[in-house]
């Protein structure tokens, strides 16, 4: 067991992922969780964005800077993106929405091939020949483990933190994905460094003002 005086919680949250066959074994072969990552790679390339909401049309229209043909698979039969998202996605040539599909296998050789997609309202399954997938179907952080330090959360689960990444319980800091600090539709390792490093300028002030 560890005691200490103060402690920064950085602990990122998890990408949800699909959970079909295939989605492991072509992972970083084709199966891709980041779109600002990843992007580059598919230029002049057919992908598939799967998803429905805000980080899954941002994946699309960033993609469609790179890839010639984006199809957006969608369980649905309406997005719940923005509306000026749903209005980009129309005017863009290169994406192509697929309602009421869902994944349910990724086949390849070295390399992510296809992608096998069911419709949810027949059954009726279909073959789709991508270069790669972008799986945009929100993520998760550690929300019984918050819950149990007894931390302040909003209501998906994240840690709220104010400017110097301070929780709700004195000595206690968090940075990073978990919490309400980082931008929802960018999340990069630049920007968890530097809260990071705030939360441990923070925790050093900490420590002298029980010092003194």
């Amino acid at each position: 067991m560890l005691e200490a005086v103060t402690v920064i919680i950085a602990v990122g949250e998890r990408r949800r992922k699909l959970g079909v066959p295939g989605e492991e074994e072509f992972n970083a072969r084709g199966v891709s969780y980041c779109a600002p990552c990843d992007a580059p790679l598919f230029r002049g390339k057919t992908v598939a964005v799967v998803g429905g909401g805000v980080s899954a049309a941002q994946a699309a229209l960033l993609l469609a800077e790179y890839a010639s043909k984006i199809y957006l698979i969608h369980r649905r039969d309406r997005l719940r993106a923005r509306p000026h998202y749903q209005k980009l996605l129309s005017k863009s040539g290169k994406i192509e929405i697929l309602w009421n599909r869902v994944v349910v296998e990724l086949r390849g050789d070295k390399m992510l091939r296809e992608a096998v997609i069911k419709r949810v309202d027949s059954g009726e399954l279909e073959k789709l020949p991508v270069d790669g997938i972008f799986i945009e179907i929100g993520a998760e952080t550690p929300v019984d483990f918050f819950r149990r330090v007894g931390l302040e959360l909003t209501e998906d689960g994240y840690v709220k933190v104010n400017e110097a990444m301070e929780t709700n319980i004195p000595g206690i800091y968090a940075a990073g994905d978990c919490t309400t600090a980082m931008p929802r539709g960018f999340k990069q390792i630049q920007i968890a460094a530097a809260q990071e490093a705030v939360a441990a300028y923070s925790a050093y002030n900490y420590i002298l003002r029980l010092r003194g």
